[in-house]
């Protein structure tokens, strides 16, 4: 099984760029396994196999394996920019 894992790791790193390589190994075969067990599959072979030939399994793998930053929110540069240059430009067409 530790092959397989690892097989699997690099696969989506293939397929999606994603390194799982760089989380807690244990934690993210627990979650992994929770994840391919709750669908029916009994390894992560076949689970890989179904992720490269359905969207519905990829993206259900991407949503839970993923978390979405916005970097805006949490950029101070961001604001400023949107502050200083963004905002004013529109104050002025707006009163054109």
């Amino acid at each position: 099984m530790p092959q397989e894992y690892e097989r699997f790791i690099r696969n989506i790193k293939t397929l999606t760029g994603i390194d799982l390589a760089l989380y807690k190994e244990g934690q993210m075969k627990r979650r992994l396994t929770s994840l391919y067990e709750k669908r029916g599959y009994h390894s992560f072979r076949e689970y890989y196999k179904d992720i490269q030939i359905n969207p519905e399994v990829l993206n259900e793998f991407l949503d839970r394996m993923t978390i979405n930053v916005s970097e805006f929110y949490r950029n101070a540069k961001r604001w400023e920019v949107l502050e200083r240059k963004i905002l004013p430009g529109l104050l002025v067409s707006k009163k054109s």
